[in-house]
């Protein structure tokens, strides 16, 4: 009777094991866009970049948004989204960034990633819309006010 317990706990054990292990190896959408949300919490260069890695015109076009300007860039326009993406989160990189609100949300195909955060005593708005691409995600908008 004890042997079958302790085959019973020994068979529970390395199952639960290997769900944990299983979880751990195993990053979520959720966790691929946090990652995105901490660079663009960093600021400055960081967050550019960041945003950067994350587009890819020849797949999926890119709208940047802030308070002077519009702008719809497509393929063959790499130079023209770097400045713009550096245009538009200029203000967070102005000073330390304190955020005040997050959010990450994944709906299908779909992710947003909205940032609230005081820079040297003004709000900043950030707002990215992300699209499924294949196994990863590009940014198809990004809007700061």
């Amino acid at each position: 009777m004890t042997r079958i317990v302790l085959y019973s706990l020994l068979g529970a054990l390395a199952i639960g094991g290997t769900a944990v292990t299983a979880d751990a190896l195993v990053e979520t959408d959720e966790e691929r866009l946090e990652a995105l949300a901490d660079e663009l919490e960093e600021g400055g260069p960081a967050a550019v970049d960041g945003v950067l890695r994350w587009t890819d015109l020849a797949r999926e076009p890119v709208t940047v948004r802030d308070d002077r300007r519009d702008r719809e860039l497509e393929e063959g326009e790499d130079g023209a989204l770097a400045d713009a993406v550096t245009d538009a989160l200029a203000p967070l990189g102005r000073g330390e960034v304190d955020v005040v609100q997050r959010s990450v949300e994944v709906r299908g195909d779909r992710g947003t990633i909205a940032l609230r955060a005081r820079v040297d005593g003004e709000l900043i708005d950030a707002n990215l819309r992300l699209s499924r691409s294949g196994q990863g995600w590009l940014v198809t908008s990004l809007r700061v006010r």
